[in-house]
């Protein structure tokens, strides 16, 4: 059993933060699928500190996905150690997002732009890892641009700080989610700090799981990308880890249902609006021969129930 503070995790695996994405429903799915620890979507600290009910509702976790972690941003000091208090209660893990390339979140001061700013970042770390009891992570890109920063020392500062652990997404920050991940980044930090390290990019297969695993020494892969439309991947890589062997993949009627899970999840939970089903259809739905068929079908629909619907008469 691995641990990060106090919180134990069954293996190695954990979902990524995704915007849009990483709702109440997915997070259930990728957990019933194997991910070993999961991350809300990432939460506006100010706006928690304000008790802003959407924002609340963003930030909103349900047991059966335990551990979870919330992830929120922001720059002020005193809002980060307000929403951090706040949403400890709910949390088995807040992380602090100093690696987002968002230009609206980075014209705030906040997410990768406090790179820049190793003193407030050390600061906020110290703050909010010290007044609440709960596990304060913390992610970050490798770097603003290729030889702009030293992420080893940016991740002795946020250990030193009091992190419990470490993310890792190994891109700069002008590279956005482009090019190819640099793991001998992750592997230089995991021999420079005691902390849990997660390593994150280009990791889109159980062979790739496993490489970075092996290859960098990491004690964590966090998947994001690669399970848009596909939360069987953590069934994949966690059987993989397990037994050195390949599941196949879905087949389309496979996929389709869990599309359907999701859609039924959702109105259980109310976390997926109507507009955004229909966009998730395109991932879930992505290369196979009924696509086009199920999209036209959906654009008729104007509710949930009408997208169950038709997601079944598909499947049948």
């Amino acid at each position: 059993m691995l641990k990060i503070g106090n919180v134990s995790i069954k293996n190695p695996l954990v979902l990524a933060p995704m915007a849009d994405i990483t709702t109440i429903s997915f997070r259930m799915m990728c957990k019933e699928y194997g991910a070993g620890l999961v991350v809300t979507e990432m939460v506006n600290s100010n706006s928690i500190a304000r008790h802003n009910k959407a924002t609340f509702k963003t930030a909103n976790v349900v047991d059966g996905e335990r551990p979870v972690a919330i992830q929120i941003f922001g720059q002020s000091n005193k809002s980060i150690v307000q929403a951090a208090q706040i949403l400890e209660k709910d949390a088995d893990i807040i992380d602090f997002n100093c690696g987002c390339p968002v230009p609206n979140i980075m014209s705030q001061g906040a997410g990768a732009a406090l790179l820049k700013r190793p003193a407030k970042m050390k600061s906020i770390i110290e703050e909010a890892s010290s007044t609440i009891k709960k596990p304060f992570t913390v992610k970050i890109r490798m770097g603003l641009t290729k030889g702009s920063s030293d992420t080893v020392k940016t991740a002795k500062l946020i250990e030193n700080a009091g992190a419990a652990a470490i993310t890792v997404h190994a891109r700069t920050w002008d590279q956005g989610y482009s090019g190819k991940a640099n793991w001998e980044v992750i592997k230089d930090v995991k021999k420079n700090v005691s902390i849990p390290v997660i390593g994150n990019g280009d990791v889109d297969s159980p062979q790739k799981c496993r490489q970075m695993l092996d290859s960098t020494g990491c004690d964590f892969v966090m998947i994001g990308r690669a399970a848009l439309g596909n939360p069987y991947i953590f069934k994949q890589c966690s059987y993989y880890l397990e037994k050195g062997e390949i599941l196949p993949a879905q087949t389309t009627q496979e996929r389709l249902k869990d599309f359907i899970r999701l859609v039924e999840k959702s109105e259980k939970y109310q976390d997926i609006d109507f507009v955004r089903i229909k966009r998730r259809s395109i991932d879930f739905t992505k290369g196979f021969s009924g696509a086009a068929r199920l999209r036209e079908e959906l654009n008729h629909c104007d509710d949930l129930r009408s997208v169950i619907g038709c997601l079944r008469r598909i499947k049948s």
